[in-house]
């Protein structure tokens, strides 16, 4: 009968004091009267034990390989461990050298979509209305689309001219990526990109328009000039073109 390999521990010279590492039980081809029940795992190896089950020291197939490459394997995934953790709380609590704290701070990009970071801008139609009202300034209200090409050139030149963001900073501001129920911001269709002025008074401009008849709300981006010379008009309640 073949004794299967298992894992046992075995006193060196049969003595209680110094043990040797695990091992597996190799096949005894003695062992048939005193052979271990399969799947049994040995832990007492006196003499007495060991002559009951035949079994000899020499018998034995030590496993020093195995053990050594488990515990290697598991101090690497440890170290492993430690080096994520200590990266994790180092980048949470590091602070760049030389980094400079923004004195104003940076609105959700939600909001401005891109048209100006550093600009106010109000969420919804309605907001934007009450806070036109109560603060008396005007409205200035950006229809556009993310996938429309047109809108995204007039939305980079509308970002990066430093006196347009000058000038845009006198208004409430609200750019739209869908259309409202109110008809008075589509009195000529529903295209993108256009640009609507309304007065504190809750009254769109219809006195200042592009240079497209067909479009009078639409701008681009070689509309620069324009758009500097009709922001400031439409900055004062009632004033029209000259």
């Amino acid at each position: 009968m073949v004794v299967s390999r298992k894992k046992v521990d075995i006193l060196s010279d049969y003595s209680q004091e110094q043990a040797y590492p695990q091992a597996i039980l190799s096949s005894h081809p003695d062992a048939q009267e005193h052979t271990a029940p399969r799947d049994f795992v040995f832990h007492d190896f006196s003499p007495h034990s060991m002559h009951r089950f035949g079994l000899k020291a020499t018998d034995c197939y030590l496993a020093e390989d195995s053990l050594t490459f488990a515990m290697e394997k598991i101090s690497v995934s440890a170290f492993l461990l430690l080096v994520a953790l200590s990266y994790t709380l180092a980048k949470d609590t590091t602070v760049k050298a030389g980094a400079k704290k923004d004195s104003k701070p940076k609105l959700p990009q939600t909001l401005s979509r891109g048209w100006g970071d550093q600009l106010i801008w109000t969420q919804t139609y309605e907001e934007a209305l009450y806070k036109s009202k109560t603060s008396n300034r005007p409205l200035m209200i950006i229809h556009h689309l993310d996938e429309c090409p047109h809108s995204q050139a007039l939305k980079k030149v509308f970002a990066e001219n430093k006196e347009i963001q000058k000038l845009a900073d006198q208004f409430v501001l609200l750019n739209l990526v869908y259309e409202t129920t109110d008809k008075h911001l589509s009195p000529d269709g529903q295209y993108v990109p256009r640009i609507l002025f309304v007065d504190p008074s809750l009254t769109v401009r219809a006195d200042i328009t592009g240079r497209y008849s067909n479009r009078l709300y639409a701008y681009e981006p070689s509309d620069t000039a324009l758009c500097k010379s009709e922001i400031p008009i439409a900055v004062v309640p009632g004033r029209g073109p000259d």
